[in-house]
């Protein structure tokens, strides 16, 4: 496993994570903040400023990562964004013909075209679709050599 896919990944998964917890903050803004107390709203806000602080950490470390990479070791990022293609393409396996499943299957064809941008040099990283997208963890530790 190359070490320099691990650490990509390592970027985008705390992108994934923080990217989550950055909705649900903003459901609870939407939503629950006008039920809660002044004390859980200022909790949540204090959590928002974190998510949102790691987020930016991590977008800023993975776009400089990238730009060095395609420099010093272009095959990582194209061996990256490969697994994440494959990945797309066993989900899509999975889901083809599969009733009900026709979105999941969109999304991830339209996510491998993305990723091979990535490959090409043309795009740092895919906004990946985490709604319609769910991680098979299996897959994703042989791939990555990380936990989803």
């Amino acid at each position: 496993m190359d070490p320099m896919i691990t650490q990509l990944e390592t970027f985008m998964r705390t992108m994934r994570r923080t990217g989550s917890a950055l909705l649900q903050h903003d459901m609870w803004e939407h939503f629950a903040s006008y039920h809660a107390s002044d004390e859980e709203n200022t909790a949540h806000a204090r959590e928002f400023a974190k998510s949102k602080d790691l987020y930016k950490e991590a977008s800023e470390g993975l776009e400089k990562l990238v730009e060095e990479l395609r420099s010093t070791s272009p095959e990582s990022v194209r061996a990256w964004a490969l697994a994440h293609h494959k990945i797309l393409e066993d989900l899509i396996a999975d889901y083809e013909g599969v009733e009900n499943r026709g979105t999941e299957v969109f999304v991830a064809r339209e996510e491998q075209e993305k990723w091979m941008l990535v490959h090409d040099g043309k795009a740092d990283c895919v906004d990946e679709n985490t709604f319609y997208i769910s991680v098979n963890p299996e897959r994703y530790r042989l791939a990555f050599g990380i936990d989803p």
